[in-house]
């Protein structure tokens, strides 16, 4: 009766006008719901073997389950194991799945961060880059940390070895991880000096050196610092002023010495190197900003030397050629200002000058007859320069360079050029004779200072000669310092006055063997009070205590004690001891001192 109805039911399905679709879930319907088919219809058929298909699919299912089960049991028990015998005891699947994303968002975010550096354009916007960068480096080192422990390298090839492909090579990721960050970092460093120089640069054009020292501090490549200078030099713009500028605005010793170095070779090479005004601003810059920096590395010092060398060469083959065309022709007056400039920059230097060039002359017998004009010619051209250094600081420089010039035209010697050495004095006294008269203009203290070999010291308040007392001895080799109206000279009253450079000297007494008047900062038998700091002589000492600046004042001189920027002083109400003092009365003669040729005993 079933089989009948189930057969007549099929027929009337066929026979509807219904889609297929519903004939399918019909069909299915009655597969579902009868145990005796027709075998003969095809799509009743197919449907069985789908039952049949389920049916299995679900006994695999089961099957699976439990094999997963096995397996995941093997898994723990094998990585229970490797945790055992590499001493692990952290390691489990979670946190190898952990570490895998780890590694895969480290290195997204690596390169996101890449794609961030390659977009940015202003050199402000890298602060926030690499800060990024800070914290993914930090990160990548802590991952380091984990993956380069020998334990955990271990277990990673075991497991590796166990799992087969499917476990993650983290050695491998984690290598490939360090050197993007690597590379990232490279990738920083050059964009950053790109935008740094580039704006440097335009700072430079615009005169805005403050803010493009700042620039040119930051970037960290010696090549894109030689590019800087380059591009804004341009030979063909002869930018010269403009990088002069800029350069006293660069406060790194080292990029400054880049700097110039680059500046001198572009000048070079282009054949611009032939103006001694710009030589002279070159040398005095290098010697300042960097050959008398304290702090300096050996190395820079060294190259630095060597470049002023380079340049004093070329100024004085510079400096002689232009004396000898203003001493010939008086059309060339205009080049004082060159001279003063070279004297001023370096005694020596222009003392090297004006000697080769006279004893040229000199040595030439066509010229000799007329050397007398030719010395004439010389010292008025020396005469204009006096006239406009007497009453400063510089009229120092004028003293030593007379005095090198005629102790040099003394003895002949070898200099750089190819001249026959004059075999008598007669250049000497000569030139004697002819700058005597400027000798004579110079200050009484400055003339004393620099030609005698000692000299005595007198306050010009007091009248009183400056004296290291040999019976007030403050400790071993040291001794306390007085004035005193008394001229019965005595080795206590007698100084020698040694420079150091420029207007700087240590000054030391003949009495206690040569040792040398000085200030200190601290000491027990020091009275730091309303006097000052009390001044001593001390034999164990030759350093910024020791070193004192002369400043002429007419022909006395204020004595200034470099370390403490305090004037040596003394008065009645300090008993006559001298001491320095921050604070100078121009008007009070009491910081002046005269140096004097020391009376007969």
């Amino acid at each position: 009766m079933i089989w009948n109805n189930a057969t007549n039911y099929l027929m009337m399905i066929t026979k509807l006008k219904i889609s297929n679709i519903i004939q399918i879930t019909i069909l299915l319907f009655i597969t579902q719901n009868i145990t005796l088919i027709n075998a003969d219809n095809p799509i009743l058929q197919k449907l069985l073997k789908i039952k049949q298909a389920k049916q299995l699919r679900n006994d695999l299912h089961i099957h699976k389950d439990f094999i997963d089960k096995m397996i995941n049991n093997l898994d723990e028990w094998s990585i229970n194991e490797i945790n055992e015998i590499t001493n692990n005891k952290d390691l489990d699947l979670e946190k190898v799945q952990f570490l895998k994303n780890e590694l895969i968002q480290t290195k997204n975010n690596v390169n996101k961060l890449s794609e961030d550096v390659s977009n940015v354009e202003d050199s402000e916007d890298m602060h926030g880059i690499k800060l990024k960068y800070n914290d993914l480096y930090i990160y990548i080192e802590n991952i380091g940390d984990y993956f380069n422990n020998n334990n955990k390298r271990n277990a990673f090839r075991l497991l590796k070895e166990y799992f087969g492909d499917s476990f993650p090579n983290f050695n491998e990721q984690y290598n490939s991880l360090t050197y993007q960050i690597q590379t990232l970092y490279k990738q920083i460093v050059i964009r950053e000096n790109i935008l740094l120089s580039n704006e440097c640069i335009k700072a430079i054009r615009e005169n805005e050196f403050d803010r493009a020292a700042i620039k040119y501090n930051s970037i960290k490549d010696d090549s894109t610092l030689t590019n800087v200078v380059k591009e804004v030099y341009n030979s063909s713009e002869n930018n010269f002023d403009l990088i002069i500028n800029f350069a006293s605005k660069v406060s790194n010793v080292s990029q400054t010495f880049i700097l110039y170095s680059t500046l001198i070779y572009e000048m070079e090479i282009n054949k611009q190197n032939q103006n001694p005004y710009r030589i002279v601003d070159l040398i005095n810059n290098i010697k300042t900003e960097i050959i008398y920096q304290i702090k300096l590395n050996i190395k820079i010092k060294k190259d630095a030397l060597s470049l002023e060398e380079f340049l004093i060469n070329k100024l004085k083959l510079l400096g002689r050629e232009n004396l000898k065309k203003t001493i010939l022709d008086e059309k060339y007056l205009i080049n004082i200002p060159l001279f003063e400039k070279i004297l001023l920059l370096d005694e020596n230097i222009f003392t090297d000058i004006t000697y080769i060039v006279l004893l040229e002359f000199y040595n030439d017998s066509t010229v000799k007859p007329l050397f007398g004009w030719i010395i004439e010619a010389f010292t008025k051209i020396l005469d204009e320069i006096f006239k406009n250094h007497l009453i400063s600081n510089d009229v120092f420089k004028l003293a030593y360079y007379l005095n090198s010039l005629l102790e040099k035209s003394k003895q002949p010697s070898e200099l750089s050029i190819d001249v026959r050495m004059v075999e008598d004095s007669n250049l000497y006294t000569i030139l004697s004779e002819r700058l005597d008269y400027l000798k004579r203009k110079l200050p009484e203290s400055v003339r004393n200072i620099v030609f005698m070999d000692n000299v005595c010291i007198i306050n010009v308040g007091l009248n009183e000669f400056l004296y290291s007392s040999n019976n007030n001895t403050i400790s071993v080799n040291k001794f306390s310092v007085f004035t005193s109206v008394n001229n019965n000279i005595k080795d206590e009253r007698i100084w020698k006055i040694n420079r150091s450079y420029n207007n700087l000297y240590n000054i030391q007494n003949y009495l206690q063997n040569l040792s040398y008047l000085y200030t200190s900062d601290i000491d027990e038998n020091e009275n730091n009070d309303s006097n000052g700091h009390i001044v001593y002589t001390w034999i164990q000492t030759l350093d910024i205590l020791g070193i004192w600046q002369i400043e002429p004042v007419g022909d006395d001189c204020l004595i200034k004690n470099v370390l403490h920027n305090e004037y040596l002083y003394v008065s009645e109400e300090s008993s006559h001891i001298v001491s320095i003092k921050n604070i100078v009365n121009n008007n009070s003669d009491n910081f002046k001192w005269r140096f004097i040729k020391c009376p007969s005993h």
